[in-house]
């Protein structure tokens, strides 16, 4: 399911009413194909892919522990910097993820909202957070299983409609192959390349190394 800013404000305020991490991203970069594949924080990402501005496919390899993190880092980041940008969240619904964007934006422990133990100023860095999420250019779409020809289709509307500059991906490993040979991955990569070439955008694909 696509959801837009103001259903993501729906669910981050439902989240409050129902109830800091270091930088995870692994670093070195292929020679092949011309995809970027980092694994450092994403400070060493923004440097090595020139803050995302060029056309391209970077994957970004994390350790299973730290994806969720890495995810939210690089979406607070594509906000803060007024990114228009859709996220394929196949590991996340919108409300776990949402959840995780909050904790890290109020700087509290997910664990502690959940409880609903809030301190009143914990309760105001929540509402402050979900206002300051509501207003990031951020598409979801929390769909468990995709096709890259599917998001191949989705990617183009977004762009004429809402000049698209950031297409996040999580997790690569995940996305549905009608065929997984020795070369699904390779296909994957070079179907992902071509969504990025043909709408002049980047894709961030993130991969988990333990899966």
């Amino acid at each position: 399911m696509m959801v837009g800013r103001r259903q993501f404000l729906q669910t981050t305020m439902g989240a409050i009413s129902g109830m800091a991490m270091p930088s995870v991203c692994h670093a070195a970069k292929t020679e092949s194909d011309d995809t970027t594949v980092l694994s450092a924080g994403l400070h060493a990402v923004y440097k090595r892919t020139n803050g995302f501005r060029n056309s391209g496919l970077i994957v970004v390899e994390t350790n299973l522990s730290a994806q969720k993190t890495c995810v939210c880092e690089i979406v607070e980041w594509a906000g803060n910097a007024e990114k228009v940008t859709m996220l394929f969240s196949l590991d996340q619904s919108k409300q776990e993820l949402s959840e995780h964007l909050l904790c890290r934006r109020a700087n509290l422990c997910i664990a502690t909202m959940r409880s609903g133990m809030l301190e009143p100023s914990e309760k105001l860095a929540l509402v402050k957070a979900a206002s300051e999420l509501s207003r990031m250019p951020l598409f979801i779409d929390d769909t468990p299983i995709r096709t890259v020809a599917q998001i191949r289709t989705i990617t183009p509307h977004l762009k004429a409609q809402n000049s698209l500059e950031l297409v996040i991906i999580d997790d690569l490993q995940m996305i549905e192959s009608e065929f997984r040979d020795g070369n699904w991955e390779s296909n994957l990569l070079r179907g992902l390349k071509e969504i990025a070439e043909e709408n002049n955008l980047t894709v961030v694909a993130l991969k988990s190394l333990c899966f």
